[in-house]
């Protein structure tokens, strides 16, 4: 959005051994700031109830779960 200077971003992985991009957050608000939780978990900024806040999901992207709960947003 050009007068908020917003966009859609999505969390893709690709493996490592070849293969398709696999988009984990298409049908998720938009997401940012990815990180690894470890070898199995990611968490990202992701907009929830109109504020920023921590996602977690499973690396294929199931199990999206929000895990903060701040009154403003998370900023990264």
């Amino acid at each position: 959005d050009y007068k908020t200077d917003k966009r859609h971003t999505w969390i893709y992985v690709i493996p490592s051994g070849g293969g398709d991009p696999v988009n984990l957050t298409a049908e998720s608000a938009s997401c940012s700031n990815p990180g690894w939780i470890d070898n199995e978990t990611i968490a990202c900024l992701s907009e929830s109830d109109g504020r920023q806040q921590i996602l977690k999901m499973k690396a294929d992207g199931s199990g999206k779960t929000v895990i903060s709960d701040t009154e403003g947003d998370i900023n990264g």
